[in-house]
């Protein structure tokens, strides 16, 4: 389970604006401790129905905890959350699909013979066996041990045996968790197939690109705190935030006369660029005119959105 020591830091939480989509699940102050340690600190999300969200954040940011709760696997020691606007229950976890971990299967069983034993316990029909075979791939190897699959079909069978009871919404820890590229290719493409048809999806990652190509809202967590809440699109490209490529004949010339500028948050050098980050209401222009006056000419200028990674290190390293 993810766990971390507690840790100062700074609120800096941001919330999506709220729309007409109902909420799937509520969380409300939400705590997990270990001793001295606290794995999940005082957490609140709002997760609507439809959306692919992602929770992001490094190793030992409390992912991994947070869902056992959700999952009741785990005890909170203080906070709560509610499915579908109710206390959870076990009839509520009939509605939830969910691949915790490592998937565990019998190795010298094949797929089909795996499937049954979980549709009974599951209490589903074994009729959606082949239903969800097929959904993931897999109906032509069925007969096949799973032993025999690579990694990428092992996952992709959990995500089938997740299915079984036609859950309305699927909790998934690290689901491209070392795969290859090709595999990982393969299970993003089935999240977002699954979402289409209309599955809320709950994904722990702390693969940005996963979360950025996959999810449509995210949650960043470190130390067990939530740093940021909202759509995708707001912590890759930050209103707030621009990020300016700039060149000139002498760059530490360049940085020297930046320092006076008032709206820059950081600077850095990358290669023969150098690199600002900017508040949203200033421009190229105004900067461009700004170094003119210093006596700097620049020969490039390229304004560009902050990608997700430069923004959750961003959030992350405070």
């Amino acid at each position: 389970m993810d766990s971390q020591s507690s840790h100062s830091e700074p609120n800096i939480q941001k919330f999506a604006t709220s729309s007409t989509q109902p909420l799937v699940l509520k969380i409300n102050q939400l705590t997990k401790r270990y001793g001295k340690l606290t794995a999940v600190n005082r957490l609140n999300l709002e997760v609507k129905r439809g959306s692919i969200y992602g929770i992001l954040g490094p190793n030992g940011s409390g992912k991994t905890t947070t869902l056992g709760m959700l999952l009741g696997v785990l005890n909170s020691d203080e906070g709560s959350f509610r499915w579908f606007g109710e206390a959870p229950d076990k009839q509520q976890r009939k509605r939830i699909g969910a691949i915790l971990e490592t998937p565990n299967f019998y190795p010298y069983l094949n797929a089909e013979r795996n499937l049954k034993i979980i549709a009974d316990i599951k209490g589903a029909p074994h009729s959606r066996i082949d239903i969800v075979l097929k959904r993931v791939g897999l109906l032509e190897r069925k007969q096949d041990r799973f032993k025999t699959y690579s990694l990428g079909m092992k996952q992709r069978l959990a995500i089938a045996a997740a299915l079984l009871n036609e859950p309305e919404v699927l909790v998934l820890d690290e689901p491209t968790n070392g795969l290859d590229p090709q595999g990982i290719a393969e299970i993003r493409q089935l999240i977002k197939s699954i979402a289409e048809e209309g599955v809320t999806i709950l994904l722990a990652s702390h693969l940005l690109d996963e979360v950025e190509k996959v999810c449509t809202d995210v949650a960043v967590l470190k130390f067990g705190k939530l740093l940021f809440a909202g759509k995708v699109d707001q912590i890759s490209g930050d209103k707030e935030s621009t990020l300016i490529e700039l060149k000139a004949d002498d760059n530490e010339a360049l940085k020297s006369a930046l320092s006076d500028f008032p709206a820059i948050r950081g600077v850095n050098s990358n290669g023969h660029l150098v690199e600002i980050i900017i508040d949203g209401t200033t421009d190229g222009k105004a900067i461009n005119q700004f170094l003119f006056e210093k006596g700097i000419v620049l020969s490039h200028l390229n304004l560009k959105s902050m990608s997700l990674e430069q923004n959750f290190l961003e959030l992350t390293s405070n």
